[in-house]
Order: C-alpha cells, then structure tokens, then sequence
C-alpha cells in the first residue's frame, strides 16, 4: 500500500500471521524517498514483488 506522510511516499505492507514471530514485526514501513506519485508508484511495485517472495 502507498502512503504519504508530509511530502513523502512510504511503502506499508502487512506481514501475514504466520511469519510474524519469526519476522518480529507485525507491518513492513519503507521510505520511497520521493515525493512524485510516479516514480513512487513504480518503487512500490518492485518492494510489493520483494515482500512477496519473502513471504513465499
């Protein structure tokens, strides 16, 4: 999921039930470091595929 918190573009993803003793963290929070939609959009996606393989 994408967010912005002031002028900047966050990434936010939910770690599923399963892998949250493991991973000790119940959401993952990353800094897209931009401000344009844009280019948030497409760091978003690469995160979104990274996190999905990490959950797999």
């Amino acid at each position: 999921m994408l967010r912005i918190r002031g002028t900047t573009y966050h990434f936010r993803r939910i770690v599923p039930p399963t892998l949250r003793s493991t991973l000790k963290q119940r959401e993952i929070w990353v800094s897209l470091k931009t401000g344009y939609q844009h280019e948030a959009r497409k760091r978003a996606s690469l995160l979104h595929a990274r996190t999905t393989e990490l959950f797999d």
